[in-house]
């Protein structure tokens, strides 16, 4: 049986990962509350059954860990680029293999001491008060960055190491897939996208973001789906379910 990869941020992260719970998290409140404490499947896990496919998912939380230097790869896109060096020694001829692309303003630094790597974003401001994100780097420094990678050229990088993953996939004799959660990176390469069948969902994108279009086709958000009881801003099991579908209708057209 073939494989469905996948890699991303918390929008493609399996609920699963967030159990048992080690900090305050607004996810693992939906699931206790409205599951019974059972994980639903995330986009990813119901794409798989809808396929036919086995399912690797390496997003966020569920992306590559060791006990020392990695608290789990997965929440910046050079995160995503390591979990696919990773792992794409498991790619094999029939895989389809997902990189959802995050937002780009986020980075890797390493943390006070050197002993782990972690991913910042703008979420997470140090000081902030934020559980698990101790005043690693100071928060001029931190504010220069996502200031300079709003820079398109950032987007323009992202967009050359492409080039080196579809080779590997042509090559290899496996489908590769991307989109994103950042409007930025779709409004700025719009055209590209619109002409590239890798990018999920093209035809039907148009001038739109995945966000915007996701929540026209009847997406929600868990605060939206539990009438603000749950306040958090990822896709519900609705939202999810919408995902899967619009991508399980362009991927069985495009392979």
């Amino acid at each position: 049986m073939s494989t469905l990869f996948t890699f991303g941020c918390s929008f493609s992260e399996e609920f699963s990962v967030l159990l048992p719970r080690t900090s305050p998290n607004t996810r693992v409140d939906y699931i206790e509350q409205y599951f019974n404490g059972v994980p639903p499947d995330s986009w990813p896990t119901m794409l798989s059954k809808k396929l036919g496919y086995n399912i690797k998912n390496y997003s966020g939380n569920g992306g590559f860990k060791d006990l020392i230097n990695h608290k789990g790869e997965g929440n910046c896109n050079q995160s995503m680029l390591n979990n696919i060096s990773h792992f794409c020694h498991e790619f094999k001829k029939g895989d389809i293999v997902i990189v959802e692309w995050t937002y780009i303003e986020r980075f890797k630094w390493v943390s006070e001491g050197g002993k782990s790597m972690i991913s910042v974003y703008p979420a997470f401001i140090p000081g902030t008060g934020i559980p698990d994100y101790p005043d690693y780097i100071d928060n001029k420094t931190a504010e220069n960055i996502f200031i300079n990678r709003t820079n398109p050229m950032w987007i323009d990088e992202l967009f050359i190491q492409q080039k080196l993953l579809n080779q590997f996939a042509d090559n290899t004799g496996f489908k590769i897939f991307y989109w994103t959660v950042d409007e930025n990176i779709v409004r700025y390469k719009n055209n590209e996208i619109k002409n590239d069948k890798r990018y999920l969902i093209n035809d039907i994108l148009g001038d739109n973001d995945y966000m915007n279009l996701f929540r026209e086709k009847g997406a929600k958000t868990i605060i939206e789906e539990t009438n603000e009881n749950v306040r958090d801003w990822h896709y519900g099991v609705v939202g999810h379910q919408v995902q899967c579908d619009l991508f399980y209708d362009y991927i069985i057209k495009n392979i």
